[in-house]
């Protein structure tokens, strides 16, 4: 396994110290077979000057506006992939990898293996899990997140089956991209990752959380923070393009109540933390991912 090629593909907007910070982790690691490659999502900060004068090495593609996580990634992977990749690593660039994580995660391929993820611990409390991915209602197709609260890396199993994982970290062999094709690009942000592992899973392909492999993540920065007016906007407006591409017709009874619910616990939430801009853009994404579905109708 230490002769697979593996891409490590960080996407960057304006967050270069945070960029770096994901760099210095990924060359620290024990796999050496590594390539590290910056997708630049149109930055404003002088990133990719910034990250070249320190890191000379490291490839950069430079996109000419921020054109969103899918077809920033897109943009890594097709390099990769023509550059002779066996593996790919897309992972956020407010993470800190272990050193063995992505040695662990290679050393775990197998030939069904579809995605392989790490643990993934808050950076600022780094014993609490914040993600081992989950399941998916086969009713709702709402994501069932196992409970982190309580949760600790000693009381999970080596291996864990999942329906879903985030794109905060994923090792995806090069078949699997052979398989289902690469992220859709109709999503700018959230969800993308979700959809992606449905399409694996239709294969058969499975996608496996690693108790062993770690890494710990400062959670949505690159949307300005959990509850930020960015943050809820995508989320909301991502959500309405996933349900409805994923939905089947008898899983509406189900799906529409949930998501209603959903919505007014959301917004009731946001009125008690008195958060009313990130509620105006949070009904806003709403509108805007009706308008999207329609527009394709």
């Amino acid at each position: 396994m230490k002769n697979l090629k593996v891409f490590a593909i960080i996407l960057n907007c304006n967050h270069a110290s945070e960029t770096i910070e994901c760099i210095e982790s990924l060359s620290r690691q024990t796999f050496s077979n590594l390539q590290i490659l910056v997708v630049d999502n149109g930055s404003e900060d002088g990133s990719p000057q910034i990250i070249a004068a320190k890191f000379p090495a490291v490839t950069q593609i430079n996109l000419p506006e921020n054109l969103g996580f899918s077809r920033g990634i897109n943009a890594g992977i097709s390099h990769a992939l023509t550059s002779g990749a066996d593996c790919l690593f897309i992972i956020n660039n407010d993470t800190i990898l272990d050193l063995s994580c992505i040695e662990t995660l290679v050393s775990s391929i197998k030939e069904n293996t579809g995605i392989l993820a790490p643990i993934i611990f808050y950076q600022s409390q780094p014993d609490k899990v914040w993600s081992i991915g989950g399941k998916l209602s086969p009713l709702t197709l709402d994501m069932h997140t196992h409970d982190t609260t309580q949760r600790t890396q000693v009381d999970l199993p080596e291996s864990l089956d999942q329906d879903f994982v985030t794109g905060c970290g994923m090792l995806i062999p090069r078949k699997t991209f052979d398989e289902v094709g690469y992220f859709d690009e109709k999503y700018f942000l959230y969800y993308e990752d979700i959809d992606f592992c449905q399409r694996v899973r239709s294969t058969g392909l499975k996608i496996v959380v690693i108790k062993r492999a770690k890494m710990w993540h400062k959670v949505a920065l690159s949307s300005g923070g959990l509850d930020s007016p960015n943050e809820r906007y995508w989320s909301a407006r991502s959500g309405i393009r996933y349900f409805r591409k994923h939905a089947r017709g008898w899983q509406y009874v189900f799906i529409i109540p949930w998501r209603l619910g959903s919505a007014i616990r959301t917004t009731v939430r946001l009125i008690n933390s008195n958060k009313l801009d990130t509620l105006a853009a949070y009904w806003r994404g709403i509108k805007d991912g009706l308008k999207d579905i329609n527009r394709e109708n």
